[in-house]
C-alpha cells in the first residue's frame, strides 16, 4: 500500500490546478437531489481524460468511486447519462455493509482519489456535535496524509429558501461548522432557484481553502446532463463553453416561436444571425426541434427534462 513518505511517482501538488490539492479533503456538499451526483460523473467524465474541468486544468490519478448511500442501479443511470459506461469505472457499492475508511484505503490499495457518497456514513457519532466531527476528521486528513490518497465527499447540505442565506458559505454542511473548518475546498451545488422545484438551473460554489471562491451555472438538458453555462477561462474570466445549449433553452417547450425572436437572443449570446439559423436547421434535422411552417420554429413539450 501506497504511504506518503513513499517517492512519489506522479510529482503532482493539484487533482484540478488550483482547486483541488491532493491528500486533502474535499466536499461536494447539496440538497437532497441538488445534483451532486450527475455533477460527479460529469467531472470523471472530463478529469479521467485529463480534458479541464469547468476551464480548470485536470491531472487524474488512479481513482475508485465509493457509494455508501445508493445501489448500483442508481449510480449506473447516472454513469450513462453522462456517456459513461458504468461496468467499465472502479466502482464498488458498500450500501449495506459496515466499512471504515481504513477498510475502504485497504481494499482501494492503488487509488489515489477516493470519491466517497454518503461520507458522513463513516463517522461514529454526532453529526452536530463540533468535538466528535472534529476528532474524526483529523482521523481523515491523517489516513489522506499517510496514504497519499485526496477525498471527495458528498456530504447534504441545508436546503435555502428564497431570501434566506448563511453567514459564511462553508457552513452551509449539514451538521457542525467542523466540516466546513477541517475540509480544504468546500463545493456547493443547489437550485438557481430554490423556491422553484422544476428549475433546471444549478449554481455550483467552489470555495477553496486558499484562493478566491469561484460561482458557475450549469443546466439539466433533455437526456439529465448537468451542462455548464459559464467556465474559467485562462484570464480567469467566466465565459459559456456552449452557447448553442443556451441559444436552444430559449425556445419555450410546447410553443411556436419565431426567427426574428431567436435571432435578437442570439446576438444577446453574441451569436450572428447565420449561426442561429444553422442551428436551427441542425436542431430540424436531429429532431430536436420542429418548424410547423416557414418562419416558425417548435421545441417539443415531450423533450422538457
Amino acid at each position: 500500500m501506497a504511504r506518503r513518505n513513499d517517492v512519489d511517482k506522479y510529482n503532482l501538488e493539484y487533482i484540478v490546478d488550483p482547486i483541488l490539492p491532493r491528500r486533502k479533503l474535499h466536499m461536494l456538499a447539496g440538497p437532497s437531489g441538488g445534483g451532486k451526483t450527475t455533477l460527479l460523473f460529469e467531472f470523471l467524465k472530463c478529469w479521467t481524460k485529463g480534458e479541464p474541468v469547468w476551464g480548470f486544468a485536470s491531472n487524474p490519478l488512479p481513482w475508485a468511486y465509493i457509494a455508501l448511500d445508493r445501489y448500483y442501479d442508481e449510480i449506473g443511470n447516472r454513469c450513462e447519462a453522462a456517456g459513461l459506461n458504468p461496468r467499465d469505472l472502479p466502482i464498488d457499492c458498500l450500501l449495506e455493509k459496515q466499512v471504515t475508511l481504513q477498510d475502504i484505503i485497504t481494499k482501494h490499495p492503488e487509488a489515489r482519489v477516493l470519491i466517497i457518497e454518503g461520507i458522513l456514513l463513516l463517522m461514529q457519532g454526532h453529526v452536530n456535535d463540533y468535538q466528535e466531527v472534529g476528532h474524526f476528521l483529523r482521523y481523515v486528513l491523517n489516513l489522506c496524509e499517510e496514504h497519499d490518497v485526496t477525498i471527495i465527499g458528498t456530504p447534504h447540505a441545508t436546503k435555502t429558501k428564497t431570501g434566506e442565506g448563511f453567514t459564511h458559505s462553508r457552513h452551509k454542511v449539514l451538521g457542525s461548522v467542523s466540516w466546513g473548518a477541517y475540509s480544504s475546498t468546500l463545493m456547493f451545488i443547489d437550485n438557481k432557484n430554490p423556491g422553484d422545484p422544476k428549475d433546471p438551473f444549478r449554481k455550483l460554489e467552489i470555495l477553496p481553502r486558499v484562493g478566491p471562491a469561484v460561482e458557475l451555472e450549469f443546466m439539466f438538458d433533455e437526456v439529465g446532463r448537468l451542462v455548464p453555462t459559464s467556465v474559467i477561462d485562462a484570464g480567469g474570466i467566466q465565459v459559456s463553453p456552449d452557447v448553442e445549449v443556451r441559444l436552444l433553452r430559449c425556445l419555450p417547450l410546447g410553443k411556436e416561436i419565431e426567427t426574428a425572436k431567436i435571432v435578437d437572443y442570439g446576438k444577446s449570446l453574441e451569436v450572428s444571425e447565420s449561426t442561429v439559423r444553422r442551428y436551427l436547421n441542425q436542431w430540424v434535422d436531429t429532431g430536436i426541434i420542429n418548424s410547423p411552417r416557414r418562419g416558425l420554429w417548435l421545441r417539443p413539450a415531450n423533450l422538457a427534462h
